[in-house]
């Protein structure tokens, strides 16, 4: 079974994050989206995380969550949200490693900067 390819996407706070991801996602129904703030116009493949700092308080929240919709949905690919480049490497470690290395391939960070 190949591997899913999980994008990490940072940005300071107020970068618009979500909404990169949101609209990058809108026109590709099997990628996953995992973000902070989910707008009204998102698609079903949007799915919002209120689990805190997702390398920190919200790890346990945010790998079971990954697990289980990326199964649920068939997803092909994922992107997930986090505003803090440490937080960022540190998540890219954890997804890189046993168990999650089995089946996920995390990809290069994705950094977004303000206009």
């Amino acid at each position: 079974m190949p591997r899913i390819p999980v994008h990490i996407v940072c940005g300071r706070e107020g970068t618009g994050n979500s909404h990169w991801i949101i609209t990058h996602l809108r026109d590709t129904p099997a990628w996953l989206g995992l973000v902070s703030h989910r707008s009204d116009d998102a698609t079903d493949n949007i799915v919002q995380l209120n689990a805190g700092c997702l390398c920190c308080t919200g790890a346990v929240v945010l790998q079971v969550m990954l697990v289980r919709t990326l199964r649920e949905r068939s997803a092909t690919r994922a992107w997930i949200e986090v505003s803090q480049l440490e937080h960022a490497q540190k998540l890219q470690r954890v997804l890189s490693s046993l168990p999650y290395s089995i089946s996920l391939a995390v990809e290069p960070l994705t950094l977004l900067s303000p206009h």
